[in-house]
């Protein structure tokens, strides 16, 4: 963005999505920081048992949320695949295209 018009014209709006945008474009890089500064602690007997023990960054309370289930229910599986036959056929049928 053009210093003047950042400083001169943008909206404060315009302002909290560029600081936005560029906290996203660094994130890659705060990440791979981590990494590497966990495996030298590591190496020099820190106690972390993750990166993200050993260097929380504000995005990683974003991810807490997310559940990491991995167990399927064999019920919604057998749902699931009812309902893909029954669109499958559908589709045979010719009553919907895609």
């Amino acid at each position: 963005m053009d210093p003047v018009y950042f400083l001169d014209q943008a909206t404060i709006l315009e302002i909290g999505d560029y600081m936005e945008g560029a906290a996203e474009r660094l994130q890659d890089s705060w990440e791979q920081t981590r990494l590497l500064s966990f495996i030298v602690a590591r190496v020099g007997g820190c106690d972390a048992d993750t990166a993200e023990e050993f260097l929380p960054l504000p995005w990683d309370k974003e991810n807490e949320n997310i559940e990491e289930s991995t167990e399927v229910d064999p019920d919604e599986l057998r749902e699931l695949r009812e309902q893909a036959k029954l669109i499958e056929k559908e589709l045979k049928d010719g009553r919907y295209t895609m």
